[in-house]
């Protein structure tokens, strides 16, 4: 709108320093202001249709990207409607090229953030259990699954992943991603698998993590103060 009103300014100062030039003029020409009139009111026209389609654009592109950005497809769709009613042919088809782009960039970050985003985040300690130990471990977790021979689990969604073993409040098949462990480096993500006596929000640890032997779960000892995602509930 700014940008409108100089314009509709600049005009009204040219057509008053015109105004002074044919007054002062004695032999001025009606038809020549009339069309110097015509010519500057559709040049005004040119100049807001490019402002105009400028603005349209540039809003619409932020309407676009904010929604990628903030992953909202509501968002996006509100944009679609709007780049819809756009009467500019070009403006509308490049911005249906762009908004296609976009779905696609949009489709992963969901994808993303259905399987990564995190559902609950919450700050604990991590210990470490094996399958076999002096106090009565068999091999067999609580959900009926041997653990004897790898402290690994396929999962359909999250592939090649650890095992943990946690309370109640976590049913078998949920993913937690423990993100700050220093014993690997790395994060973590695991499937909740078994149950312990110990573990559980307000006990000694929210995670028990498998380990291949006594050894490795004794140097591991308790990690502390572990960030934790739950990425996914049960199966």
């Amino acid at each position: 709108m700014k940008k409108l009103s100089l314009i509709f300014m600049l005009c009204g100062i040219l057509f008053s320093s015109l105004g002074s030039k044919f007054y002062l003029d004695e032999e001025y020409n009606k038809e020549k202001i009339n069309l110097l009139i015509e010519n500057t009111i559709n040049i005004t026209n040119k100049l807001y249709i490019v402002i105009n389609r400028s603005y349209i654009y540039k809003t619409l592109e932020k309407k676009l990207n904010d929604s990628l950005t903030k992953i909202d497809r509501k968002s996006y769709k509100k944009a679609i409607e709007e780049i819809n009613k756009i009467e500019y042919s070009d403006i509308k088809e490049i911005m249906l090229n762009k908004a296609s782009s976009i779905e696609k960039e949009l489709i992963k970050k969901e994808n993303y953030q259905k399987k990564y985003g995190s559902k609950e985040k919450l700050v604990g300690n991590v210990t470490a259990y094996t399958a076999f130990c002096t106090d009565g471990c068999n091999g067999y977790t609580a959900s009926g699954r041997y653990i004897g021979n790898s402290i690994y689990y396929n999962d359909k969604d999250y592939g090649k992943v650890r095992i943990v073993a946690a309370d109640k409040s976590y049913p078998f098949g949920t993913i937690v991603r423990l993100n700050n462990l220093k014993y690997y480096g790395k994060e973590i993500y695991a499937i909740v698998l078994d149950r312990g006596g110990a573990i559980g929000k307000n006990k000694r640890a929210i995670f028990d993590l498998l380990l291949p032997n006594e050894k490795s779960a004794n140097d591991f000892g308790v990690a502390k103060k572990v960030n934790c995602d739950i990425l996914r509930i049960g199966y």
